[in-house]
């Protein structure tokens, strides 16, 4: 729930500064639309990161629990990890 609080934030954040930004700037369509879109960036951004920096947190740990459980280990990298493993284990006994 946390990555959604968040990206919702910035989002509204972005737009609001895109759209007031775009309205507000005497360029043309491309330059301005451009220079809005990062203006939007950077200030979502900015604000994401000085006032909403506990819910992004909340957020990286969220997605970051997430993201560990979609990998397996395969057994090619089991094999690899026990050889190597092995290999360490022989050198400090040499050592």
């Amino acid at each position: 729930m946390a990555i959604l609080k968040f990206s919702l934030i910035r989002l509204g954040v972005f737009l609001l500064v895109f759209f007031a930004a775009f309205f507000a700037l005497p360029l043309e369509a491309l330059p301005g639309v451009l220079l809005a879109m990062a203006m939007g960036l950077i200030v979502s951004y900015a604000v994401g990161f000085l006032f909403f920096n506990q819910l992004r947190l909340n957020a990286s740990r969220q997605f970051g629990r997430r993201m560990e459980g979609h990998r397996p280990e395969s057994r090619t990298e089991a094999q690899d990890n026990d050889a190597e493993d092995e290999l360490a284990e022989q050198f400090h006994e040499e050592q």
